[in-house]
């Protein structure tokens, strides 16, 4: 009979894994877009179909990079709940936890925002939204709330859900235009383009989880049975 190699041991787990994962992501994503369509009776285009392809396979490789980051844990431990439970812990703490700890910097760093958060009212200047009014911002206020995003974008891109998140925004549309309220313009850029402008983003989601696969896999294949 053939022996059984560790190569073959883990090789088998990781195309099992990215299967089940590209299977559960496929059907889930397009059941509820379906659904969406159905309840909205939405008109999709082929451009449509071909964004929501981009979208599926992208979650796919967010997907998986967690698995990846939990088979590397599995390699030093002796029970696979124990790297289950890591993976999720670091899955939540990208997802809810960086988001508020990077906010919270970017305030301690910047201080509260300027004392004039709002220029007087101007009779010329007023936005209409329904029956309510509202002044537009001060310039002053624009530039605090520019750095403040920019200090949080920046703790936050070590987190691999930012990456993704940056991919997924700029596939179905992004907001452009001054940050007054109701100047935004929402636009949509082609897929060529959103896929050239965010190389950098892809690259990342791309490289997270081949580095974890490699090391799990260098680990596995060399660790000795005691």
């Amino acid at each position: 009979s053939r022996p059984i190699y560790r190569e073959d041991v883990i090789n088998g787990k990781i195309i099992s894994a990215l299967a089940v994962i590209s299977l559960t992501m496929a059907i889930s994503s397009l059941a509820s877009i379906s659904v969406s369509i159905l309840l909205h009776n939405v008109a999709v285009t082929l451009d449509d179909i071909v964004r929501i392809c981009v979208f599926i396979a992208f979650s796919i490789i967010l997907s998986f990079a967690y698995y990846a980051l939990s088979l590397f844990f599995s390699t030093f431990s002796s029970k696979s709940s124990h790297s289950l439970i890591i993976g999720i812990g670091i899955w939540i703490f990208f997802a809810f936890i960086l988001p508020i700890v990077s906010s919270l910097v970017a305030f301690i760093v910047l201080g509260p925002p300027p004392a004039r958060a709002t220029a007087v009212f101007n009779m010329t200047r007023r936005q209409q939204f329904g029956n309510f009014t509202f002044p537009r911002e001060s310039e002053e206020l624009l530039n605090y709330r520019r750095k403040l995003t920019e200090i949080s974008s920046a703790i936050q891109s070590f987190s691999i859900n930012y990456h993704y998140t940056q991919i997924t925004s700029s596939l179905f549309g992004f907001v452009t235009g001054p940050l007054e309220f109701g100047q935004r313009e929402r636009t949509t850029a082609s897929i060529s383009t959103v896929l050239s402008t965010r190389i950098a983003d892809i690259m990342i989601l791309i490289v997270f989880p081949i580095v974890f696969l490699f090391a799990s896999y260098m680990v596995f294949t060399r660790r000795q049975e005691k």
